[in-house]
């Protein structure tokens, strides 16, 4: 490509205050405001050219340069001083990373970061460095890998209980519930460590049946395509009726074609999954219609982290099984949570 600026008759240069010269003769002046963008002084002029073979001459400052040909320049500055002032830690995806549009300096780590127990989630971590020897109020954000995941416990004291496992990469297998420290490596020159904190959630039924939940990560109550929660449809009529043998009040599973089968506000046979109030509230229709019902525990879900959400959000369950994973049962609202949040069972 044609050098454009030849019929000038003099080299050009970005603007940098304090390298003066022209015609390959050139000075690298003191002057104090000679800086980059982020503050940092210049210290030399690196030229590189080719007169046959290539010439990398620098003028350092304060200094001359005589015989240099055209070619390109380099600038050096002083090496940025770094100190760290604290981490950002987010969900790739979820949350800003250093260098988009919408992060900023001022941006936090978020107080709302899940994880599903188990399952594989991929954390990011950044070391918040200020510049010491340049501008005021400028930062740098240093990638961490990660080094190990503990649990936290009810005083909010990180313990040396392993919470799972974490690669370098910040991705996640949880193996316990609640608050989990993700703890960061060093930093080259720095022995100091950064901690986020995630919230692990997992949902726990009585899968075996022996009254006990247990949450662990290899117990008999975790489910799979192979071993499903097994439990009884709600889609039957258990009754409070009338024993002929007996004369007695029972509750007991009647036929659709019982009278007792019917509502006593339609009087049309109802199952107990659409069993409904005058107000039309959802109810029971006797206590043995309890046996349909299953304990669902919700583990890891803090009023702090329902709080700490985005605005709007909505944490939602749902249930399925191999054949039919979309059931069209009516769904169960609980209201127990904070009203921002609507937990459905479906």
């Amino acid at each position: 490509m044609a050098d454009i600026l030849s019929t000038i008759g003099k080299r050009w240069f970005p603007g940098i205050i304090g390298l003066t010269g022209s015609g390959g003769n050139y000075a690298f002046t003191n002057y104090n405001g000679t800086t980059n963008v982020y503050g940092l002084p210049y210290n030399s002029v690196r030229f590189a050219y080719n007169n046959g073979s290539l010439q990398t001459p620098v003028l350092s400052r304060g200094g001359t340069i005589s015989g240099v040909g055209n070619g390109g320049v380099f600038w050096n500055t002083t090496a940025p001083q770094l100190q760290t002032v604290g981490y950002y830690f987010s969900q790739p995806g979820f949350d800003p990373l250093p260098g988009d549009g919408s992060f900023s300096t001022d941006t936090t780590t978020s107080l709302g970061l899940v994880a599903g127990f188990g399952s594989s989630t991929v954390f990011a971590g950044y070391a918040k460095q200020r510049l010491l020897n340049g501008y005021t109020n400028v930062f740098s954000y240093l990638g961490q890998y990660f080094d190990k995941a503990y649990q936290i416990d009810s005083n909010g004291n990180v313990t040396t209980n392993s919470a799972g496992a974490i690669s370098p990469y910040g991705e996640l297998v949880a193996n316990a519930v609640g608050p989990v420290a993700l703890v960061t490596m060093t930093n080259w020159g720095e022995n100091v460590h950064g901690t986020g904190v995630v919230q692990v959630v997992k949902l726990v039924l009585d899968v075996n049946h022996d009254g006990i939940m247990d949450t662990s990560v290899s117990g008999p109550d975790n489910t799979s395509a192979s071993s499903p929660y097994v439990f009884w449809s709600d889609q039957n009529f258990d009754r409070f009726v009338l024993d002929s043998d007996d004369n007695a009040f029972y509750d007991d599973d009647v036929a659709i074609s019982s009278p007792a089968a019917n509502s006593l506000y339609t009087g049309k046979p109802t199952p107990d999954c659409n069993y409904q109030d005058g107000a039309g509230n959802r109810v029971i229709p006797c206590a043995r219609d309890l046996q349909d019902f299953t304990r669902l525990w919700v583990c890891g879900i803090t009023t702090n982290l329902l709080t700490n959400l985005p605005p709007g959000s909505i944490v939602s369950l749902s249930w399925g099984d191999v054949a039919y994973p979309n059931p069209g049962n009516r769904p169960l609202t609980c209201s127990l949570l904070p009203t921002r949040t609507v937990v459905s069972v479906i």
